[in-house]
Protein backbone atom coordinates (compact mmCIF):
# COMPACT_ATOMS: atom_id res chain seq x y z
CA UNK A 1 0.00 0.00 0.00
CA UNK A 2 1.00 3.60 -0.55
CA UNK A 3 2.49 5.01 2.62
CA UNK A 4 1.87 8.64 1.79
CA UNK A 5 -1.40 7.93 1.89
CA UNK A 6 -1.00 6.22 5.64
CA UNK A 7 -2.79 3.24 4.93
CA UNK A 8 -1.36 0.30 6.53
CA UNK A 9 -0.03 -3.08 4.20
CA UNK A 10 -3.13 -5.18 2.80
CA UNK A 11 -4.09 -6.53 -0.60
CA UNK A 12 -4.94 -3.55 -3.37
CA UNK A 13 -7.31 -4.46 -6.31
CA UNK A 14 -8.83 -1.71 -8.47
CA UNK A 15 -12.79 -1.43 -10.06
CA UNK A 16 -12.21 -3.69 -13.12
CA UNK A 17 -13.45 -1.38 -16.29
CA UNK A 18 -16.74 -3.70 -16.83
CA UNK A 19 -17.43 -2.74 -13.57
CA UNK A 20 -17.74 1.47 -14.43
CA UNK A 21 -19.11 0.52 -17.87
CA UNK A 22 -22.40 -1.34 -15.83
CA UNK A 23 -22.04 1.78 -13.76
CA UNK A 24 -21.44 -0.77 -10.59
CA UNK A 25 -18.15 0.99 -9.60
CA UNK A 26 -18.11 1.66 -5.72
CA UNK A 27 -18.44 5.09 -3.84
CA UNK A 28 -15.56 5.71 -2.34
CA UNK A 29 -14.66 5.84 0.56
CA UNK A 30 -16.72 3.01 1.62
CA UNK A 31 -16.72 -0.15 3.91
CA UNK A 32 -17.87 -3.32 2.94
CA UNK A 33 -17.90 -6.49 5.22
CA UNK A 34 -18.81 -10.05 4.89
CA UNK A 35 -18.85 -12.82 7.47
CA UNK A 36 -16.48 -15.94 7.25
CA UNK A 37 -18.99 -17.45 4.38
CA UNK A 38 -18.77 -14.92 2.83
CA UNK A 39 -22.30 -13.39 2.77
CA UNK A 40 -22.56 -9.02 2.46
CA UNK A 41 -23.66 -7.56 5.83
CA UNK A 42 -25.26 -4.12 5.02
CA UNK A 43 -24.41 -1.39 7.26
CA UNK A 44 -25.89 1.89 6.01
CA UNK A 45 -29.25 3.63 6.39
CA UNK A 46 -30.93 2.14 3.44
CA UNK A 47 -32.77 5.71 3.20
CA UNK A 48 -29.30 7.89 2.99
CA UNK A 49 -27.46 4.48 0.81
CA UNK A 50 -24.72 7.36 -0.90
CA UNK A 51 -23.51 7.61 3.25
CA UNK A 52 -20.74 5.82 4.57
CA UNK A 53 -21.15 6.90 8.33
CA UNK A 54 -21.53 4.65 10.85
CA UNK A 55 -18.89 2.75 9.58
CA UNK A 56 -16.64 3.87 12.63
CA UNK A 57 -18.93 2.17 14.78
CA UNK A 58 -20.18 -0.86 12.73
CA UNK A 59 -16.30 -1.87 12.54
CA UNK A 60 -15.56 -1.30 16.18
CA UNK A 61 -18.96 -3.57 16.95
CA UNK A 62 -18.02 -6.16 14.66
CA UNK A 63 -18.34 -9.50 16.54
CA UNK A 64 -18.66 -13.15 15.37
CA UNK A 65 -21.28 -14.46 17.96
CA UNK A 66 -23.55 -11.32 17.07
CA UNK A 67 -26.34 -12.18 13.66
CA UNK A 68 -26.20 -9.57 11.63
CA UNK A 69 -28.53 -8.75 8.72
CA UNK A 70 -27.15 -10.28 5.90
CA UNK A 71 -28.34 -9.52 2.29
CA UNK A 72 -28.20 -11.09 -1.60
CA UNK A 73 -26.77 -7.57 -3.13
CA UNK A 74 -23.41 -8.96 -3.13
CA UNK A 75 -21.30 -12.48 -1.94
CA UNK A 76 -17.82 -12.72 -1.47
CA UNK A 77 -17.60 -14.39 -4.72
CA UNK A 78 -19.41 -11.58 -6.86
CA UNK A 79 -17.77 -8.65 -5.23
CA UNK A 80 -14.47 -10.18 -6.50
CA UNK A 81 -16.06 -10.32 -9.71
CA UNK A 82 -16.29 -6.93 -10.10
CA UNK A 83 -12.48 -6.65 -9.21
CA UNK A 84 -8.96 -6.98 -11.26
CA UNK A 85 -5.43 -6.64 -9.79
CA UNK A 86 -3.91 -3.11 -10.17
CA UNK A 87 -2.73 -4.42 -13.07
CA UNK A 88 -5.69 -4.93 -14.93
CA UNK A 89 -5.87 -8.88 -14.13
CA UNK A 90 -8.60 -10.97 -12.76
CA UNK A 91 -7.87 -11.98 -9.40
CA UNK A 92 -7.34 -15.44 -8.55
CA UNK A 93 -9.17 -15.62 -4.83
CA UNK A 94 -8.74 -17.42 -2.49
CA UNK A 95 -10.99 -16.80 0.66
CA UNK A 96 -9.32 -17.41 4.29
CA UNK A 97 -10.96 -19.55 6.31
CA UNK A 98 -9.34 -18.90 9.60
CA UNK A 99 -10.94 -15.44 9.70
CA UNK A 100 -14.73 -13.72 10.85
CA UNK A 101 -14.76 -11.08 8.51
CA UNK A 102 -13.43 -10.09 5.17
CA UNK A 103 -13.71 -6.42 5.14
CA UNK A 104 -13.21 -3.78 2.06
CA UNK A 105 -12.15 -0.21 1.96
CA UNK A 106 -12.60 1.72 -1.36
CA UNK A 107 -9.96 4.64 -1.67
CA UNK A 108 -9.22 6.58 -4.43
CA UNK A 109 -5.74 9.10 -5.11
CA UNK A 110 -8.02 12.03 -6.25
CA UNK A 111 -9.44 13.06 -3.52
CA UNK A 112 -6.96 13.29 -1.55
CA UNK A 113 -5.81 13.30 2.17
CA UNK A 114 -8.75 14.72 3.87
CA UNK A 115 -11.35 11.82 3.11
CA UNK A 116 -8.35 9.58 4.10
CA UNK A 117 -7.48 11.31 7.81
CA UNK A 118 -11.38 11.60 8.50
CA UNK A 119 -12.74 8.20 6.78
CA UNK A 120 -10.07 5.42 6.27
CA UNK A 121 -7.41 6.54 8.92
CA UNK A 122 -10.70 6.64 11.64
CA UNK A 123 -12.36 3.49 10.02
CA UNK A 124 -8.78 1.67 10.13
CA UNK A 125 -8.36 2.51 14.00
CA UNK A 126 -12.01 1.31 15.16
CA UNK A 127 -11.12 -1.79 13.35
CA UNK A 128 -7.61 -2.73 15.03
CA UNK A 129 -9.21 -1.47 18.17
CA UNK A 130 -11.64 -4.71 18.08
CA UNK A 131 -10.11 -7.06 19.67
CA UNK A 132 -13.12 -9.65 19.10
CA UNK A 133 -12.73 -10.38 15.67
CA UNK A 134 -10.00 -11.88 12.76
CA UNK A 135 -10.52 -10.42 9.84
CA UNK A 136 -9.12 -10.14 6.57
CA UNK A 137 -8.68 -6.24 4.99
CA UNK A 138 -8.91 -5.45 1.61
CA UNK A 139 -8.31 -2.17 -0.24
CA UNK A 140 -10.21 -1.13 -3.36
CA UNK A 141 -8.53 1.15 -5.80
CA UNK A 142 -11.67 3.23 -7.40
CA UNK A 143 -9.43 5.10 -9.68
CA UNK A 144 -9.67 5.12 -13.12
CA UNK A 145 -6.59 2.52 -14.40
CA UNK A 146 -3.58 3.36 -16.54
CA UNK A 147 -3.96 -0.19 -17.26
CA UNK A 148 -6.97 0.04 -18.71
CA UNK A 149 -6.56 -0.23 -22.92
CA UNK A 150 -7.09 3.04 -25.21
CA UNK A 151 -10.13 1.73 -26.33
CA UNK A 152 -11.43 1.38 -22.59
CA UNK A 153 -10.13 4.84 -21.48
CA UNK A 154 -12.54 6.22 -24.75
CA UNK A 155 -15.57 5.00 -23.23
CA UNK A 156 -14.98 7.97 -20.66
CA UNK A 157 -14.18 10.68 -22.91
CA UNK A 158 -17.96 9.86 -24.39
CA UNK A 159 -19.85 9.97 -21.64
Amino acid sequence: MDEKMGLPEAPVYSCAFESWQANDQFHSPDVFVFDKNGKFIPYKDSLKPNCSGPAELFLAYLDPTHEYHLSDQYSIDTFYQLLNTTSCEKINYLKKEAVDFHIFITFTKWQGMYLQKNKTLVWLDSLSKNENIKYELVFVNTDLQDCWSESQKQFFKTR
